[in-house]
């Protein structure tokens, strides 16, 4: 985002979280702004012998497509990289660059029987917020986040032990999160969500034993989450493209070796389609299989994540 101002050589500072910029208080603007998430900006312009401009304010609406979830820990525009420590609980970040990890941060701990079972925006403040599942007592909720600080909790119910969480993603085109479940069976349905209130339950179909769901994408770039299906037998994967509920088409991706698995879905390179974030679960090798569409065109090794860690999506 681009801020000008008529006056030669004035300097220009702006806030995003509320409060009214001023000579000394705000974010110096340096040629650009970057902007994550829906947010209103307000800006002054001041030079040495002039009045100071008033303060000028816009709000920007930023909807991710019905195919995405976001993962931006920190927001500079880069999709992170979730890891957890099941010996401990602790959770932690790897910060991107496209596929360059920066830096490391732990951030929470989880009680034992707590895993993180997806990443997205369920509250609608731009930042990515934790789904979480016990699946001894089967309580699914959400832990609302401002980058890695955690805000609240909000329970959404109880589910059978049977049922798992598979993916999120905007299955009806309601610009909600909604989260895809995968039974024991096979059966396969989503939750529809506003916000984080369940507002129903759709069923899909079923997948033929293997197989199951290993993440959602728009891997066709309609506009619509697709399904990534994984053979943990062979290794193969492939996709289902996806209308809602209806499949529409299956376009084959490829074969991973049987220690890897798929540990998660983003647009790491921001090409517009969603990659393949890759653990080797013997060496804890850790890699992105960048992808055009269901194509994939380069696997980029990002690292190691020394055990017990493992990333998450």
């Amino acid at each position: 985002m681009i801020i000008t101002t008529t006056t030669p050589g004035a300097t220009i500072r702006f806030t995003t979280d509320g409060s009214t910029p001023t000579e000394t208080h705000g974010t110096l603007y340096a040629g650009s702004a970057y902007i994550a998430q829906s947010t209103t900006l307000q800006a002054i312009a001041y030079e040495a012998g002039f009045i100071d401009s008033s303060v000028t304010s816009a709000t920007y609406t930023i909807n991710l497509p019905p195919g995405w979830t976001i993962k931006d820990f920190n927001n500079d525009g880069n999709e992170d990289v979730l890891l957890y420590n099941p010996s401990t609980g602790e959770l932690g970040v790897y910060f991107m660059v496209g596929t360059t990890p920066l830096s490391f941060l732990p951030f929470a701990n989880l009680p034992a029987e707590w895993t993180v079972v997806g990443v997205g925006d369920f509250n609608h403040d731009g930042r990515p917020d934790l789904l979480l599942r016990n699946p001894t007592t089967g309580e699914v909720g959400v832990m609302l986040m401002n980058e890695t600080a955690i805000t609240g909790y909000v329970g959404l119910g109880v589910v059978d032990s049977s049922w798992t969480v598979v993916g999120l993603g905007d299955f009806n085109n309601d610009g909600q999160t909604d989260i895809l479940w995968q039974n024991s069976s096979g059966a396969l349905g989503f939750w529809t969500l506003n916000g984080t209130t369940v507002t129903g339950f759709t069923s899909i179909g079923s997948l033929p034993s293997p197989w199951t769901i290993a993440g959602v994408g728009d891997f066709n770039g309609d506009g619509k989450p697709d399904l990534l299906w994984y053979d943990p037998t062979t290794g193969n994967l492939m996709v289902s493209l996806m209308n809602g509920a209806s499949v529409t088409n299956f376009e084959a991706v490829g074969n991973l070796p049987l220690s890897w698995t798929v540990a998660g879905v983003a647009d790491y390179n921001g090409d517009g389609s969603p990659d393949l974030l890759l653990w080797d679960s013997t060496t804890g090798n850790t890699g992105i299989f960048l992808m055009n569409e269901a194509t994939p065109i380069n696997f980029v090794f990002i690292g190691n994540v020394p055990a017990p860690w493992r990333p998450l999506d």
